[in-house]
């Protein structure tokens, strides 16, 4: 784990797999081990997704994002960690979620020491490990102690487990149970109870760490299986819990089929139990989803900065969780300004991994070393608290990403828009790394008067109100007050005017097959371009057309130090002769054109690459990365 990243995979779902296996020698689970009657949550109190708006979940009765900064998943399974202080913390801090491994991987003690962070809650002391299955009476698992025996389960394992996900409920903290972890390699896969040389039940003899997690894993699947079914049985009775199916599987090029494998014996399982609890389900980084297995109702990416994954997926009407980061330095503006901006994206779950949690200091007091690969401390967790608390606040589950309604600016940066259009909006300024500065864009909404309350996402306090600005022609103005790195804004509309909505933008990407090119125009991909890629050419001529029915549009294109100017056309008429795209870095879906009030018709706006830069510009790039239209 200390040479890898973590990301989340969905793969294609393959109805009705069916693989032929023999567990007659492993444990099976029966429903007598299922709580009485009398201690079953009623179904209607599961953590659930919400019908109003299935981008969100429906928590404890309410409506509800999950945000948190929370251990590296050893809760359980680490003996030596006091999970009850941990909880506490969690619900001092406002965070509602935390995350634990089942216990069929671990990690060695030392994992991380190689990159600068002393202790690792997954990776327990000898003799402080907790899994799932009983030790036997033979010596010799690999880091200690008695090897395991899969036709037994640990009865001290699942007491640990069902208490920490009680004192989690009764904190208000959620819990997501992830299934099975990617083994990485066979340094992993050697701590493994389900390694052939850590059982006594000649399981998993040979198997590289590579087949683990596949159809082909010879007979660890019955033992897969039966740790499912168990689990799920087991927390049957408990509405704060979902489960995952494997922890970055890309990492490893899981079969999907193993994974459509698993979700069947899960969602099997429940048809027999008195609730149904949810399943996610990981993509990896960033990919536009095209295929996903109808039992999956949560989309877990990782490391989602920029947060491509939301904007990519929102359309698949799913619950979108940024399910790890925290590899990615150890400044907390770094995890702050990624929280925010997944959840105005559209996310429904951010969760940071806080490597201030240590198997001895559950408090999280440890910041890791400024010079360590990640983050974590109780300053962080402070942030995202305040986020949580902030989200909780909205009628989130009317609201929708609305970046149409920027119309203008941010002169540096973002500004992602989370709106109930027409009445509340939440308006989001990620300039991470800016020196304190002032920043403004114009916002699209209703004629009428609003109410601006400016916030500091660092400290959480309320700055600037103002109480009765006025929209005009659709055109509301915002400038932040002075902020380093971010800022966010609630705008809400308190009248009059008749509440009409502006005219809506609609975007269509550079892949479009009304959006045609001459010359040779190259495809450049990253995360920051609307669809996760752009096209761009430096030769002189070279164009690209857009062809639109409506009465306006706009080119959205990047700036950049090696970006030259462009020639605009509409209808064959000059608009702009040399139109500059440099900047000194880059910035991504930016409004260089726009324009309005054409006859409503069909119309073709054309961007002409020149020989022509600004004088520091180091080329004569130009870029179509996405195209509005009005009608």
């Amino acid at each position: 784990m200390a040479t890898r990243r973590r990301s989340r995979v969905v793969g294609a779902h393959a109805a009705g797999v069916a693989v032929a296996v023999t567990a007659s020698c492993f444990l099976s689970v029966s429903t007598a081990s299922a709580a009485p009657a009398h201690q079953r949550a009623p179904h209607s109190a599961m953590l659930s997704v919400d019908p109003a708006n299935p981008h969100y979940l429906l928590f404890q009765g309410r409506p509800t994002v999950l945000v948190t900064s929370g251990e590296h998943y050893g809760a359980v399974i680490n003996e030596d960690f006091d999970y009850k202080t941990y909880l506490r913390t969690l619900q001092h801090d406002h965070l509602n979620l935390t995350r634990v491994f089942s216990g069929e991987y671990r990690e060695h003690v030392n994992e991380f020491t190689s990159i600068n962070l002393p202790a690792n809650t997954l990776g327990p002391l000898p003799n402080r490990y907790l899994a799932p299955w009983a030790r036997s009476d033979v010596p010799g698992y690999t880091d200690g102690g008695n090897k395991f025996d899969l036709s037994r389960w640990d009865p001290a394992y699942f007491a640990r487990l069902k208490d920490f996900v009680s004192q989690a409920a009764q904190r208000g903290v959620a819990v997501e149970i992830v299934l099975f972890c990617n083994m990485y390699g066979n340094s992993q896969w050697s701590l493994s109870p389900l390694n052939g040389a850590n059982n006594v039940n000649g399981v998993g003899d040979n198997v590289d760490s590579s087949a683990v997690d596949t159809l082909g894993n010879g007979n660890i699947l019955p033992v897969q299986d039966a740790l499912v079914r168990k689990l799920a049985t087991e927390l049957n009775p408990y509405n704060n819990v979902y489960f995952e199916i494997e922890n970055e599987p890309t990492q490893a090029g899981t079969n999907p089929l193993w994974q459509d494998h698993i979700v069947q014996t899960l969602t099997d399982t429940e048809d027999n139990l008195p609730n149904r609890q949810l399943i996610a389900k990981e993509h990896g980084g960033a990919p536009s989803l095209t295929d996903v297995n109808p039992a999956v109702s949560i989309l877990d990416f990782e490391y989602a900065a920029p947060p491509t994954a939301a904007t990519n997926n929102y359309g698949l009407d799913r619950v979108m969780a940024d399910d790890e980061t925290g590899f990615r330095g150890s400044a907390d503006s770094t995890y702050r300004t990624e929280g925010w901006d997944f959840v105005v994206a559209g996310g429904g779950v951010y969760d940071n991994l806080d490597f201030s949690f240590t198997p001895t200091d559950p408090f999280g007091t440890q910041r890791p070393p400024a010079d360590a690969c990640c983050g974590g401390s109780p300053e962080l967790r402070a942030q995202l608290g305040f986020l949580q608390r902030f989200v909780s606040t909205l009628p989130i589950e009317r609201m929708e990403p609305y970046n149409v309604a920027v119309t203008g600016g941010p002169s540096t940066g973002t500004a992602r828009v989370l709106a109930q259009p027409g009445k509340t909006y939440v308006v989001y300024f990620d300039a991470l790394g800016s020196a304190s500065h002032q920043d403004s864009i114009s916002l699209a909404v209703p004629d009428g008067q609003y109410k601006i309350r400016w916030f500091d996402p660092t400290t959480g306090k309320k700055g600037i109100s103002t109480l009765h600005e006025t929209s005009q022609n659709y055109k509301l103005q915002l400038t932040a007050p002075n902020f380093t790195d971010d800022a966010v804004a609630l705008v809400t509309r308190i009248g009059p005017g008749d509440g009409a909505l502006p005219p809506t933008w609609t975007r269509v990407d550079n892949t479009a097959t009304n959006v045609t090119y001459a010359g040779t125009w190259n495809t450049y991909s990253n995360g920051g371009c609307y669809g996760g890629s752009s096209s761009y050419s430096h030769i002189n001529g070279d164009d690209v057309s857009y062809t639109f029915t409506g009465t306006g549009a706009r080119w959205l294109t990047e700036y950049g130090p090696d970006h030259g100017k462009a020639d605009v056309y509409v209808d064959g008429v000059l608009q702009v002769s040399g139109l500059d795209t440099y900047n000194p870095t880059v910035l991504y879906q930016q409004k260089a054109y726009e324009i309005t009030g054409l006859t409503s018709g069909t119309h073709v706006l054309k961007i002409v690459v020149t020989n022509t830069k600004n004088a520091n510009s180091t080329g004569f790039n130009e870029s179509a990365d996405a195209f509005e239209y009005i009608s």
